[in-house]
């Protein structure tokens, strides 16, 4: 289904698209700079450096994937809608201080999410605090 060649192919691109370097991006990741060069189809890429990969070019998993053509990402009320039932529970959840039910449901929804994504949740979580904590 996915191919080492195409995410590879797919992060060059963009990395060339925009101007960057392959190394600094990968450093910048905390990635080695040969991670690209050691991935095969059959060793393929950890979730979590994918992850950051994706983050770091704004673009989605998905797209370095290869399963859809579309490099936009995602925000975290796209990737929950992702699982139909689970969709319309988000705006359940308090605003406020969260209950217990609240935080069950969440960790509900985050168990239906495959690991990739579950990852770009926690990435987005850690993005928010930092930018919460900056101000």
């Amino acid at each position: 289904m996915y191919t080492a060649q195409t995410t590879i192919e797919r992060i060059q691109k963009i990395i060339k698209t925009r101007g960057l370097v392959q190394k600094d991006v990968l450093t910048d990741c905390g990635l080695n700079e040969n991670t690209l060069k050691r991935m095969t189809d059959i060793r393929g890429m950890a979730s979590f450096s994918l992850a950051k990969i994706a983050d770091y070019l704004d673009v989605s998993v998905d797209y370095l994937l290869g399963r859809t053509d579309d490099p936009g990402t995602k925000g975290i009320s796209n990737v929950i809608s992702i699982h139909g039932n689970n969709a319309h529970n988000i705006s359940n959840i308090n605003m406020g201080k969260a209950s217990t039910e609240d935080i069950d449901e969440i960790v509900e929804m985050l168990k239906s999410l495959t690991l990739v994504q579950r990852s770009e949740v926690v990435l987005m979580i850690n993005k928010m605090k930092n930018q919460e904590e900056q101000k």
